[in-house]
């Protein structure tokens, strides 16, 4: 997960990371694989999934968070990338950086990537099709605001507070994981298990 401090901008959708052989060197990947190992043998599964509205509530309950008119561009953008997320099947192969390749073709798909097809394909289909309900919330005193899609429970955000990692994180180990969610290493499970890591380790619990 990234954050995007300074002004209000998008950030990377909690449940999404994407880790690639090229960006990783040996070291990176023996500490991401020293993450899930250490989350799946310690972490405790929740019974069910959280809902939507749980999670929404909580915010407010918990954070005073007051849920404002969804700005139409944020929540275009928004959903171009949660649909290529969830349902990348309906998107042409531009609109994805390359598997294979390396760094030289990533960069070739960077120079000729156009973000605005995926908005413009994302924009044409109607949130009914896939059940989306899309809620925008703002913590004040925070300065955080959060981009939520209510049925698939995933979220993003965007804050001018440098000290919004706490927050995100406590956010995510509340919603927690399921089983299912450990054995398939689902999204929601590789973001759990970053900070839950992170979390143990700024303890000194994760030796």
């Amino acid at each position: 997960m990234k954050l995007i401090r300074g002004e209000h901008k998008e950030a990377s959708s909690i449940g999404v990371i994407g880790f690639q052989d090229w960006e990783q060197s040996e070291e990176q990947k023996n500490l991401w694989e020293e993450k899930l190992a250490y989350c799946k043998k310690n972490a405790v599964p929740r019974e069910e999934k959280i809902s939507g509205m749980e999670l929404k509530q909580y915010l407010i309950d918990r954070h005073d968070a007051v849920e404002i008119e969804f700005p139409e561009r944020l929540k275009q953008m928004y959903k171009a990338n949660l649909l290529a997320d969830l349902h990348p099947e309906i998107f042409p192969k531009s609109c994805f950086p390359p598997e294979k390749g390396g760094k030289r073709a990533l960069m070739k798909w960077a120079k000729n990537y156009d973000p605005q097809e995926k908005q413009t394909i994302a924009g044409n289909i109607p949130d009914e099709k896939y059940g989306l309900q899309f809620a925008y919330l703002e913590i004040p005193d925070q300065g955080v605001r959060i981009y939520l899609e209510m049925n698939s429970v995933r979220m993003q955000f965007s804050t001018i507070n440098n000290d919004a990692e706490d927050l995100i994180r406590e956010i995510i180990l509340w919603i927690g994981i399921t089983k299912e969610d450990i054995e398939n290493e689902t999204p929601a499970f590789l973001s759990y298990a970053d900070e839950y890591y992170s979390f143990h380790s700024n303890a000194g619990l994760a030796d």
